[in-house]
Order: C-alpha cells, then structure tokens, then sequence
C-alpha cells in the first residue's frame, strides 16, 4: 500500500484555500462569535477509525487548545479515507506502505512507526508553509493568532503559541501546582501518594511533549510524591511499570517525538532509586521494567532510556548486578543480568 501526501497536499491546498475565501460570505462554523478576529486555526485529524481532515477557525477572544473544534468537525471536514486504509495495513494487517512525503522523497511505514505521528508532522509543516506562503491573510486574523494540528483521539498535537503566551500558561500551571503542594502537605501519606499518582496518569494521558504543553510541571509533581518517603517507592514503581510497557516515542530515529510518559517513566525510577529503599518487591519491579522496556524497544533505532536507568537502579541498590551500560541510541546494552529470569 501507499501513502502519497504529496498528492494529499495538493487536496489539502485546494480545501484550504476554498475555506479562505468562503469565510466571508457565510456564518463561521467554529467556536466564539462571527464578527471577532480570528484567534486560532485548528487543523484536526483523525486516520483511524475514518479518515478525514477539520480546518476550523476560532475567534475567541482566549482561545485555547481545549479541543472545542471537535464540536464543529462535520460542518468543516475534508474527507480522507484513504488514511484510514494504511492505519489498518499497519496496524490490523502488519503491512508495510511506502510513503511518499510532501516533497516527494519516499520512506517505508511499519508497525514501529506512528501514522498520527507522520500526518501530524505532515500538517504542521503544511499549515506553516500556508502561513508563510500568505495563504490566510484574507482572514480577519488577530495579532496572537496560533495555528494547531490535534488528532481527534490526542495521538497528536502542536500548537505555535507566542513565547509570551507560554509563559503566561506556563506561570499559571505552576502556581497551581505549588498551591496543590501547600494543601496536600497536611494530608496522610496515603492520601498523598494516591493524589500525585492520579495527576501524573493524567499528564501521561497526553501525547506529545511540544511548546504549548510543556507548561506541565512534571518533575514538581514527582518530587512531590517522592518527597513522601518510603511509602511511595512502590507505588512509584508501580506506575512505572505500566508506563514501560508502552513506545516511548510517535516514530523513530530523527522523526521520534517524545510522548509525555516517556518523560515521566524516567523520572520515577530515577526519583524512586534516590529513595533507596530495598526489598525483593522493589527489585522485581525494577527487574521488571528493564523486561517490558526492552521488549516495547528492540528494534528501534531510537530507544527510551528506562531500561538503561532500571538497571542502574538495581546496580546501585542492589548486590551482584554488573554495571550498565548504554548505546549511542540510549539501548541498554547486555540486558540479560537485568531482566526477569522468565525472560532472560
């Protein structure tokens, strides 16, 4: 099978260019109210369940990446199912698909790339160039309008915001996280470890680590739950765990994004190996992550490093483990001493 996005830029163009010039004539189908500037321009996808593309225009005064666009889909949608055909050659058949990209250089797709991943970086280029290129300045556009990329389901996002306006999110988060710090410092330890653990699935929930999302304050809410002690080593790890289980990251080699929980997945087992506490419980966990971190990456070119850090971990608290060593490419290098003896 084959995916020509050149071909698709090209259909892609025509859409876009004819959402432009009907923006004046009709009643805007997109959030806020018809006569304001426009604040964002949201460019959604999907390519699983259907295949299809949303241009819509957003002129609310604050705008945010709040996924309000979903709402307004089918009155904007430019039909592609084509893309759902080579999410499931991938994904349900295992089939390789050639690709040709937007400026005709030609890649082969298998089941260790992301699709979302590829046409997200495919529209966020796309609407760049569409910028730059002048394509929307017949909108009514305001000075701080962002341009967006979102697939449906959250396997992708982007968003341009200004340095001014990141900062501004990024200040906001934080105070709201150094609140949350005052408040839970008075509860149980329980009752501690079980909040910051549901905030740290739910930032690990998102895709992506890009401009307008770095404003989550990640290492704050980890501290927060290591600062607990003892009690929360296990849980840590727990998460962990499940967090190992899946890729790291949307693509690999140069076009490899980074999800959140990659992020997140390091950080736990490099703040629960500060903790020190040992146990047989705590040593198979760990072992247990080096198994599931290895199998989600053998055959990457690009690896997480949560094996690598695993295995520092058992070294470092534990006896008679050797000391680990990582590859260019962040693989653990001679697994085996690490793993669960199942796998080894």
């Amino acid at each position: 099978m084959r995916l020509d996005l050149k071909k698709d830029r090209q259909s892609l163009l025509k859409y876009v260019k004819q959402r432009v010039r009907d923006y004046p004539i009709y009643v805007n189908d997109g959030p806020g109210e018809d006569e304001d500037e426009v604040t964002q321009i949201t460019c959604g996808f999907q390519c699983d369940q259907s295949g299809w593309v949303a241009l819509v225009f957003d002129t609310r005064p604050k705008s945010e990446c709040d996924g309000e666009w979903q709402h307004f889909i089918e009155e904007n949608c430019l039909e592609l199912p084509h893309w759902c055909d080579v999410c499931e050659a991938m994904w349900e058949e295992n089939s390789s698909v050639q690709l040709i990209d937007s400026k005709g250089r030609k890649e082969t797709l298998g089941e260790d790339h992301s699709l979302a991943g590829v046409l997200g970086e495919f529209l966020q280029d796309f609407l760049i160039q569409l910028r730059n290129d002048g394509v929307f300045k017949k909108l009514p556009l305001s000075e701080r309008c962002s341009l967006t990329v979102e697939e449906h389901d959250g396997q992708y996002g982007w968003t341009n915001l200004s340095s001014k306006d990141e900062g501004k999110i990024k200040e906001k988060a934080y105070a709201v996280t150094d609140q949350l710090l005052s408040q839970t410092k008075k509860w149980s330890k329980k009752k501690q470890i079980e909040f910051w653990i549901s905030r740290l699935v739910e930032i690990a929930d998102n895709t992506d680590l890009n401009p307008d999302q770095r404003h989550f304050p990640v290492y704050r809410n980890i501290s927060a739950l290591a600062a607990v002690g003892k009690p929360a080593m296990m849980p840590m790890l727990q998460l962990a765990s499940e967090l190992a289980a899946e890729p790291p990251f949307a693509g690999d080699g140069k076009s490899a994004r980074e999800f959140y929980r990659t992020r997140i997945l390091d950080s736990l087992i490099n703040d629960a190996k500060q903790i020190g506490h040992v146990s047989p419980q705590i040593e198979k966990l760990l072992k247990e992550i080096v198994t599931k971190a290895v199998s989600v990456n053998y055959g990457r070119k690009t690896w997480g490093a949560a094996a690598y850090f695993a295995a520092s971990a058992l070294y470092a608290l534990f006896k008679d483990y050797p000391c680990p060593e990582m590859a260019g490419n962040n693989e653990l290098i001679g697994p085996q001493p690490f793993m669960s003896a199942t796998s080894k």
